[in-house]
């Protein structure tokens, strides 16, 4: 025995399920066909199995799928949808409008939702049924919603220059066809870079940079001047410029120090000498006092959140 049911038969908000499935014994049956039999009233749908033997006649060989047409089927797939359009929505804002909602006036809030619910919610499953449709699948899916209408525009020019000889109408569509492929060719490099790319991230970034003209042409250093020497190699520029930054502490902290030497020995110009000029009164002495969680929870509240770090 096998199990014949490959499409969802339970719809939810969230999920689809295949339960109530069918199992036959297909090595003594033979052919068959099985469809989903969607009712619209209920999230579970039936199954329709025809059994038969579609042997060998000269009308059923006609009907037998050529390799072309498996293939076709092959690219499609089958959403389940609602069929909403405007007839569909007249046939539900009228049952909305016909509907006594007596049930939804009685009882606790809990009940009244629920039965608001219930209501609401049969009129729409009534109004907007389920079906089936099929859709081709995008074998390209670098085409992007711009080139869509372009290539749509573009059949409408062609069919217009058939019953037209106009020179204009005809140059125009030249150029537009000219700027169209080189849309789609340079759109599906782009994406086989992306698929080829080991840090595809990175590459899509570079990508939309590019096309952003954002790429910001970073010229390299070619030479340095220290101490009176010209250095042109690139690994000692970068080790110049390490040494210089590592040491840089060092040499602040050397500094400071050579500025309170000259300030001991009464260097007029140190800025130590007009501090004491402005401040000649000694500094007032400061003292920490205690404080309690019920003084600095306030503060701290009162204080706006904001999405910086630190």
């Amino acid at each position: 025995m096998d199990d014949i049911v490959e499409f969802p038969t339970r719809f939810g908000l969230n999920s689809q399920m295949a339960i109530n499935n069918v199992c036959i014994d297909t090595s003594t049956i033979g052919k068959y066909k099985l469809y989903p039999f969607i009712n619209g009233l209920s999230d579970h749908d039936a199954q329709l199995l025809i059994l038969g033997n579609w042997g060998g006649g000269k009308k059923e060989r006609k009907k037998r799928k050529t390799e072309k047409e498996r293939k076709k089927e092959k690219e499609c797939h089958t959403d389940i949808k609602r069929k909403i359009n405007k007839y569909t929505i007249a046939d539900f804002q009228w049952k909305l409008n016909h509907e006594t909602w007596e049930q939804v006036f009685d009882g606790n809030d809990n009940k009244i939702f629920n039965s608001f619910l219930h209501i609401f919610l049969r009129i729409y499953y009534s109004s907007f049924p389920l079906t089936q449709v099929k859709s081709k699948m995008n074998q390209n899916p670098w085409i992007t919603l711009g080139i869509i209408p372009s290539c749509k525009y573009k059949r409408e020019l062609y069919k217009e220059l058939q019953n037209n000889n106009n020179a204009t109408l005809a140059s125009y569509y030249i150029d537009n066809s000219k700027i169209l492929s080189v849309v789609i060719k340079a759109k599906g490099m782009e994406h086989k870079l992306i698929l080829n790319s080991h840090n595809k991230v990175k590459t899509t970034w570079d990508i939309i940079n590019k096309e952003s003209g954002r790429n910001k042409n970073r010229s390299e250093i070619q030479a340095l001047k220290a101490e009176g020497k010209k250095i042109t190699d690139q690994q000692t520029v970068a080790e110049t410029f390490n040494e210089y930054f590592v040491a840089i502490t060092e040499n602040v902290n050397r500094q400071s120090k050579n500025n309170l030497i000259n300030d001991d020995n009464d260097n007029m110009d140190s800025h130590t000498h007009f501090m004491e000029q402005a401040f000649n009164k000694p500094y007032p002495s400061m003292e920490c006092k205690c404080t309690t969680t019920k003084e600095t929870e306030p503060i701290i509240k009162s204080l706006k959140t904001k999405n910086s770090c630190g």
